[in-house]
């Protein structure tokens, strides 16, 4: 049946190519189809900007809903009486009978609420506009040096969303209370540079994107933004499952580079790439710092389908969900006139099914200084679960580090390369609403087997998007 589809919709395009109809009968007949099934729904659609805002928003707007008539007597949402009769063609369905004609209403532009975001939908894009706001305390037990603290760890605003039928994208972002990001922005200048967990605070313009969308398996991403390499990092720090990334994102993710991708994934979902070359010296450079590039490649197989990047399983799949990635990274980093070449590899996992869910990455790097090979590696592994209230979860990691090329200070933890650093972690969540509202609370200790020097951090954190 599929092939007689496609034979009779190639047959009247050649038809309609005979003939030349008016604005408003050229704004009914479009043979674009695309048909989907959501929440026990299956919705059809007839026209490619409808199909993007509703991918975008969820939302369907003007719609015929027939009740039981699709295939196994599902409810059929359609775009259009147009939609409606190809699904009926294709799937070798009875039509239906059509109301009395009614004058068609133009396009309502609309303004709603959902998960965080208030939307803007115009008649050729999308607007979303959210602030994340994070307030937290914290309690360091440490050598000699006990302390408690409040403070508003992020509070950013987004502005994202579509133009011209989805056919371009794009994301600002600003973080008001200053990035506070742990990465190698914040190495030192010394010849063995160190990175530090203290950076200043103020006002920080994280993300400035554009994506030319129109070719879902060759998307064009352009700007500021994060770097393809790391899973933990790619995903947002209002997503996570404990309050914090692990020890080693700072030292081993790419984070926020200014550059050009190109990103592709199937219909299916069951694979995406990401390809980039940056700068390669982080956000809000003026400039290259040398002649060289970044340049990141990743793969990620998702063979059940979809695996959006956000921890925990707050979408409770009913069926098992997995991820597995590779990526690799080449970069050449300038400090007092001392290049230092880093080729790095990483491995991504992720699995949930109903309230269990894990992850887990691996870092493997060797890079070359004045002559001196410096290899460093680590890893984590996560995993939580999710209570059948969807409202209650526990989670806990393990993290270890061996690194040779810096030295991570953690207030007084250390003064050296790090050669066996640890983290272990435990904490649990109320989710309120999903991630947009949720309270979270963990315990993390830090270890320096050699020097056998430790400290507890203990955390809670609040946090609202709107």
């Amino acid at each position: 049946m599929g092939r007689a589809f496609v034979a009779v919709v190639c047959l009247v395009s050649g038809l309609l190519a005979l003939w030349t109809p008016s604005p408003s009968e050229a704004q009914t007949i479009n043979l674009f189809y695309q048909e989907a099934t959501k929440d026990g729904r299956i919705y059809v659609f007839n026209t490619p900007a409808r199909y993007t805002t509703w991918q975008q928003s969820g939302e369907m707007g003007t719609s015929i809903v027939l009740v039981g008539r699709a295939k196994d007597g599902m409810t059929l949402v359609a775009e259009n009486e147009v939609a409606a009769d190809l699904y009926f063609f294709k799937h070798d369905l009875p039509g239906y009978e059509r109301p009395l004609a009614k004058t068609e209403k133009p396009f309502d532009d609309r303004v709603f609420y959902k998960d965080g975001k208030t939307n803007f939908v115009m008649k050729n894009g999308l607007v979303q506009l959210s602030t994340r706001v994070q307030a937290r305390y914290t309690y360091l037990d440490r050598l000699n040096n006990d302390r408690g603290a409040f403070r508003i760890r992020r509070a950013k605003t987004t502005l994202e969303g579509n133009a011209y039928g989805g056919m371009w994208r794009f994301k600002l972002q600003a973080n008001w209370v200053g990035g506070n990001v742990v990465n190698s922005a914040s190495l030192g200048t010394g010849a063995t540079p160190t990175l530090s967990t203290t950076v200043t605070r103020g006002p920080v313009l994280e993300d400035a994107e554009i994506w030319f969308a129109k070719y879902p398996m060759a998307t064009v991403w352009m700007g500021q933004g994060k770097a393809y390499f790391g899973r933990q990092q790619l995903i947002s720090s209002g997503k996570l499952q404990l309050v914090d990334r692990w020890l080693g994102d700072a030292r081993f993710a790419a984070g926020r580079d200014q550059g050009i991708g190109l990103i592709g994934s199937p219909a299916s979902k069951t694979l995406e790439y990401n390809l980039g070359v940056y700068n390669g010296n982080l956000l809000n450079q003026a400039s290259n710092d040398n002649v060289e590039y970044m340049y990141i490649g990743r793969l990620v197989w998702t063979p059940w389908g979809e695996y959006k990047l956000e921890e925990s399983a707050l979408d409770y799949p009913e069926t098992p969900k997995l991820a597995l990635g590779v990526s690799g990274l080449l970069n050449t980093t300038t400090r007092n006139q001392l290049d230092t070449d880093i080729h790095r590899l990483g491995g991504e996992m992720a699995f949930k099914w109903r309230g269990f869910n894990s992850t887990g990455e691996y870092f493997y790097e060797e890079a070359e200084r004045n002559g001196t090979d410096l290899l460093s590696r680590g890893y984590y592994v996560q995993a939580g679960y999710l209570f059948s209230n969807r409202k209650f979860e526990v989670a806990g990691r393990y993290g270890f580090i061996d690194d040779e090329l810096l030295t991570l200070t953690i207030s007084d933890l250390n003064s050296s390369p790090l050669a066996d650093a640890r983290e272990y972690g435990a904490g649990a969540s109320w989710y309120f609403d999903k991630h947009t509202h949720k309270l979270q609370a963990n315990w993390v200790r830090y270890e320096d087997k050699l020097s056998d020097l430790h400290i507890d951090e203990f955390a809670a954190q609040m946090q609202l998007i709107f």
